[in-house]
């Protein structure tokens, strides 16, 4: 018998298969806790995948304007997730275009825009986890976010 952190191990037994055991019954309440912060076990917004609205809704900036428009086509019957879908692609379509533009004038004049993309890039970021952080708190309630502009080309995309 050996005495080791978290109990005794007997004689040939395998190291392995109680150190696994021992964790298991943890790992299933951790992978319990993890289905219920993901999954909609209670049915209050209804998603064609099963997850909570909030989650998706983040998930549609996770990626930029590419996972709003995959989500927009996946989740065409949840208004919040569409709306914020169709932000996403909104908002993420129209920074890139800037930047682009920005790149372009970059090339020509290698001046001051070198500067405004570099703050554009930041901005991007802080404003890609300010939505995501948005739409994942107001899932729970259903209150949707607006950004300013952005929202008027967001409520036609996804009526």
């Amino acid at each position: 018998m050996v005495e080791v952190g978290y109990g005794t191990i007997e004689a040939g037994t395998s190291v392995v298969s109680d150190v696994v055991g021992g964790v298991a019954g943890h790992g299933r309440k951790v992978v319990d806790d993890v289905k219920g912060f993901f999954l909609d076990s209670d049915g209050a917004s209804q998603t064609r995948t099963g997850m909570k609205q909030g989650v998706l809704a983040a998930m549609a900036y996770m990626l930029g304007w590419l996972s709003g428009v995959i989500l927009y086509f996946v989740e065409n019957d949840n208004t919040y997730v569409k709306y914020h879908a169709s932000q996403s692609i909104v908002v993420f379509m129209g920074i890139g275009a800037v930047g682009w533009a920005l790149q372009t004038i970059t090339w020509i004049t290698l001046g001051w825009s070198v500067f405004v993309l570099k703050v554009l890039n930041i901005a991007t970021i802080g404003l890609w986890i300010y939505l995501m952080a948005r739409a994942f708190l107001g899932g729970s309630t259903g209150e949707i976010f607006r950004l300013p502009y952005a929202d008027r080309v967001a409520d036609r995309l996804a009526a």
